[in-house]
C-alpha cells in the first residue's frame, strides 16, 4: 500500500493538474462499509465531507 500511496502523490507533486483528495484508507470496518468494500450511509457522507474539505483546501491555494 505505501508504494501505491507513494506513487500518487509522486504524480500530485509533479502534476499542476493533479490535486490530492481526501485520505480514506482509515474507513474501515461496519461503521464505514456494508461489505466490507462499498461505503454505507455513513461511509458516503463521511466521504463527502472529506472531499469538501479536500475541495476546499485546493481552492484556497489557486
Amino acid at each position: 500500500l505505501a508504494l501505491i500511496i507513494d506513487a500518487q502523490q509522486l504524480v500530485i507533486n509533479n502534476d499542476p493538474l493533479t490535486y490530492e483528495g481526501p485520505y480514506t484508507d482509515d474507513m474501515i470496518g461496519g461503521e464505514w462499509r456494508y461489505d466490507t468494500v462499498h461505503f454505507n450511509e455513513a461511509g458516503l457522507i463521511e466521504h463527502a465531507i472529506r472531499w469538501d474539505e479536500s475541495i476546499v483546501v485546493m481552492m484556497n491555494d489557486l
